[in-house]
């Protein structure tokens, strides 16, 4: 897998709790409202399977890390799967250890799925 420049995914993840996010097009497109700033942003899903998640964010970060795991995308998929919690991981290894189902959203971040 290979290595990129990622923001601390512990700390997206945080953030990622305070934002509101509504479905507009089912599983498909979403607007997200920031928690701490109030913009709006859209994120939209382009590809989904058991593994990955492939999504781009009209943010900031997502206009220059297209298809990457921006706070916004990662509050798009704790919406996505209903009963589960999304926790972010900076490496396989550590995700693995998790013993949970994986989902990769780029930029070195990788979210396992809890059930709550």
């Amino acid at each position: 897998m290979p290595k990129y420049h990622i923001r601390n995914p512990k700390t997206l993840q945080e953030k990622s709790r305070e934002h509101r996010v509504v479905e507009v097009v089912r599983n498909k497109e979403y607007f997200v409202v920031s928690g701490t700033s109030g913009n709006r942003y859209i994120v939209t899903i382009y590809q989904q399977s058991p593994y990955t998640i492939a999504a781009s964010c009209t943010c900031n970060w997502g206009k220059y890390h297209p298809r990457s795991a921006c706070s916004h995308v990662q509050a798009v998929v704790d919406e996505m799967y209903p009963g589960y919690r999304a926790s972010a991981w900076g490496s396989m290894e550590d995700a693995k250890r998790q013993h949970r189902s994986k989902r990769w959203l780029g930029n070195g971040v990788i979210l396992t799925l809890r059930k709550i």
